[in-house]
């Protein structure tokens, strides 16, 4: 797979998975939100219809009582009514029963049955009495269902005016069944309401077509405030309270609830508006998915074909310096990835290569020259490193582009073996020492070996920078300097085992000199050989103390005027002192804020 494939198919999926949770997440809201909508809809829509049959089961009472004090004037006036006269007065007054009994409770007037068939008044209730006793005025009941009546009624009950008979009115559930076909007319959604006693006996089921009476028992849920759900509807459920919260009759027959009476009303709703809406919500999210689609296919495809741009021009410039090898050509790419950092370090060699060339062929003196060939020829290895330990993990360059970078790469080490060799060979006389601002040059030097040293190692190097360093110029050489260090941090990384640890260097100065400081915890030098290091080329394998190159540091750090010593104990570890003299020329300048060119 090409590497500008990589990148598509990296920035797609990303932009797409983003995307998809975005919309997934939206559809999972509005879908949860158009139901929870739905629902409290519909239960606020019970609630409202369970307060209207409150107020219906009052009033019709009222207009019962009317209808039995009507009756009771007739009686009065004519004594006892006979069925013919009762069931003229039923049609007039709009009830649907009209029943007389006797003092005893025995029916003997009805208009709607044979008054022989129905048991004694006193049998339902034994308040009934009190009607005849003058004990009350009125006796009246919820809607229930009676027997041997096969349909829900209300019932009210008053005595004559000489409490020698009394007058029972009757109304069938038909008042209800208006009120909600009523209710339901207004809303398709409405499938049916159903009416029921405490107990859950059926009192009525209503719909836009027919009343339906059965003689059948529900199992209620417990808290009437939930719903219950089904595939294709919702019952909401809403408590009805009733004329008569205690009814005698009631709990004669065992209807009432821990002594109290009232209705449950069910609410029957269709989802078939709820899932059209969930349909059109469904639809709505697709399309909004091909378009995350599409947006994330054309995005992905600009990004990379910019990001490729890049990497392509920055490839051919390297593949073109390594073939013409020439050292003044420059990538000169712009940017803040890892290609550019790459690129950049490319050039800051090349950079570094041309000015050493320049140095050699422009130095009168011949030992500069080849000190000057030597230094650049090891520096470029540690930057050139660095670079060979990024790419392994720099997982967006292809394969193509990375091989271009390993060629170059190794066409500046045969450079710089080359650049060796030549100094080798030539005579030398020493340079005059260049003045060097410490600071700058600790900070790059540790920059370099920490990007060195990152991959695939466990070591911390790390720059302790002391306060009063500000004016810290010495004369030397910043090449050889660097050399010198780079070396001194090698050695302490090589002391150490294969689990790693820290190196710390650290610049300290006074008024007269600075001093920097190479410390690490490793396995430290052998007190036998102590007395020979600077002297003579010591070397050690493994994870031991490396002595090659001490002996050109002492005779260099010497050569500026300096001192260099080395504290280290088996197990404890190595610190590396070189102690240099202050220029102070530099530090009046510095004190009188004039410019020093450096």
């Amino acid at each position: 797979m090409t590497f500008s494939r990589k990148i598509f198919l990296s920035f797609f999926l990303v932009t797409l998975t983003l995307g998809s949770l975005l919309i997934w997440a939206s559809h999972r809201y509005i879908s949860q939100q158009t139901e929870e909508k739905f629902i409290s809809q519909y239960s606020v829509f019970a609630g409202i219809l369970a307060s209207t049959l409150n107020k219906m089961d009052i009033s019709t009472e009222a207009l019962m009582q009317n209808a039995a004090k009507v009756i009771a004037a007739k009686d009065a006036e004519k004594g006892l009514l006979s069925n013919k006269e009762l069931k003229s007065l039923r049609d007039e007054l709009n009830v649907s029963h009209i029943f007389i009994t006797n003092r005893n409770g025995k029916f003997i007037r009805s208009t709607n049955e044979d008054a022989k068939l129905i048991p004694n008044l006193f049998t339902f209730c034994d308040d009934y009495r009190n009607l005849v006793n003058g004990r009350s005025q009125v006796e009246a009941t919820p809607v229930i269902k009676p027997d041997p009546e096969p349909n829900p009624h209300k019932f009210l009950s008053i005595p004559t005016q000489d409490k020698n008979r009394i007058i029972e009115v009757g109304i069938r559930v038909d008042f209800i069944a208006k009120t909600l076909a009523g209710a339901m007319s207004s809303d398709k959604n409405v499938v049916a309401m159903s009416l029921f006693d405490p107990k859950g006996t059926s009192l009525g089921r209503f719909s836009n077509k027919d009343v339906e009476f059965k003689n059948n028992k529900e199992t209620l849920p417990k808290n009437l405030n939930e719903y219950q759900e089904t595939q294709d509807s919702f019952k909401f459920y809403s408590k009805v309270e009733a004329s008569h919260k205690v009814c005698c009759q009631c709990n004669v027959s065992g209807t009432s609830n821990n002594g109290e009476y009232y209705y449950v009303l069910e609410a029957e709703v269709s989802k078939d508006e709820l899932k059209a809406i969930q349909a059109r919500t469904n639809t709505t999210f697709l399309i909004l998915g091909l378009v995350t689609f599409l947006f994330s296919l054309i995005l992905s495809r600009i990004l990379s074909r910019r990001l490729v741009r890049n990497i392509e021009k920055a490839a051919a410039k390297v593949k073109r310096i390594s073939k013409t090898g020439n050292v003044k050509d420059r990538i000169n790419s712009k940017g803040q990835d890892e290609v550019s950092f790459l690129t950049e370090e490319f050039d800051r060699l090349l950079d570094k290569l041309e000015e050493s060339q320049e140095k050699i062929v422009e130095s009168e003196k011949m030992e500069a020259k080849v000190q000057m060939a030597k230094e650049i020829a090891h520096n470029i290895k540690s930057p050139i490193r660095a670079i060979e330990m990024m790419l392994p993990s720099m997982f967006m360059v292809s394969e193509e582009t990375k091989g271009i970078l390993k060629n170059s790469v190794k066409e500046i080490k045969n450079l710089s073996d080359r650049l060796k060799a030549q100094a080798d060979a030539m005579s030398a006389a020493s340079n005059d020492p260049e003045t060097m601002y410490l600071p700058i040059i600790l900070k790059d030097l540790i920059a370099q070996k920490q990007i060195e040293y990152s991959s695939g190692s466990e070591i911390e190097i790390d720059l302790k920078d002391e306060v009063g360093c500000s004016d810290a110029f010495v004369k030397g050489c910043s090449i050889e300097l660097k050399s010198i260090l780079s070396n001194l941090i090698n050695n302490a990384v090589e002391s150490y085992s294969s689990h790693g640890g820290q190196v710390v260097v650290r610049l300290n100065c006074d008024a007269i000199k600075c001093t920097i400081y190479v410390a690490d915890n490793g396995v430290g030098i052998p007190a036998e050989y102590m007395n020979d290091l600077g002297s003579k080329p010591i070397s050690f394998k493994g994870n031991r103390f490396r002595g090659l190159g001490l002996t050109h540091a002492y005779k260099t750090i010497q050569s500026w005027g300096g001192e260099i010593s080395i504290d280290s104990e088996i197990g404890m570890g190595t610190t590396v002192k070189i102690e240099l003299t202050k220029n102070t020329a530099l530090k009046q300048m510095h004190k009188e804020n004039r410019p020093a060119i450096i």
